[in-house]
């Protein structure tokens, strides 16, 4: 499997809800997804509530303030997940 990486992030409310969106260059496999929540575990930013629907990751951002850290951590979290994906398998 190739490494997957973020094409694009989009921010959406619903209701009173802030929704960021992660488009990924591909709908990870259950493997990656798991590795995923594993390291998603450890956030403080509820990332480990992420849901993955075909190639789209979405996240509810506890606060405006705390989106540009929420995509810096997922994008880091991404990379660290394809790497576990690689080593790990």
């Amino acid at each position: 499997m190739p490494p997957i990486t973020v094409r694009g992030v989009g921010v959406e409310t619903k209701g009173e809800r802030l929704l960021a969106t992660f488009t990924l260059s591909e709908p990870p496999e259950q493997e990656w997804i798991q590795f995923f929540k594993e390291r998603a575990g450890a956030s403080v930013l509820n990332i480990s509530a992420a849901t993955f629907r075909r190639n789209r990751l979405c996240i509810e951002v506890p606060g405006e303030g705390d989106l540009e850290m929420l995509i810096r951590s997922v994008e880091a979290m991404i990379e660290g997940v394809n790497f576990d994906v690689e080593f790990r398998s």
